[in-house]
């Protein structure tokens, strides 16, 4: 840095000048995107399932929802919002060790990346088993939960790189 004008010196830039993009592209950056987006998965469908279970026995196969039902739903999905994203810090330590060849930047992007979308199938596959009627009504409106979805892929974004920041800070 210049301490003159306040602007970047060629001895200070990144010698790596490859875009962000290159990362998505990187075997490693998309073997862990992929394995996470699927463990996030496979906890989404037993996360519903188990909603789903839960929440017909309490019913008993009627249509009347009830305070305990609409109690116990609310709890499930606000499980999920809690959980997700402690599952993406736990996701990304995990998956960190695999990105050693990338640079600081690109793997928090990568784990950002997979924190995000593995939130959004997460939470979409658990909200839409958890919501599945037992009497054979209409299926649930999913749209609506667009926003909250997303909104919790950020937050799960911010934990995916930041536990692996505050590792390396640790650490490093």
């Amino acid at each position: 840095m210049d301490t003159k004008t306040g602007t970047a010196t060629e001895t200070n830039r990144p010698t790596d000048t490859a875009s962000l993009r290159t990362v998505f592209t990187h075997p490693d950056a998309v073997l862990a995107i992929k394995a996470t987006v699927a463990a996030f998965a496979v906890f989404g469908v037993g996360t519903g399932l188990s909603g789903y279970a839960l929440l017909a026995t309490v019913a008993g196969g009627g249509s009347v929802v009830s305070y305990t039902q609409a109690f116990l739903g609310v709890a499930l999905v606000g499980g999920v919002t809690v959980t997700g994203p402690v599952l993406a810090g736990a996701f990304a330590l995990r998956a960190d060790p695999t990105l050693a060849e990338l640079d600081d930047r690109r793997r928090y992007a990568t784990l950002a990346v997979a924190g995000f979308v593995g939130y959004v199938a997460y939470a979409f596959l658990a909200t839409v088993l958890i919501s599945v009627p037992s009497n054979g009504d209409s299926a649930v409106n999913v749209g609506r939960y667009l926003v909250p979805f997303v909104l919790g892929g950020v937050g799960s974004a911010v934990v995916g790189a930041g536990v692996v920041f505050v590792r390396s800070w640790l650490l490093d």
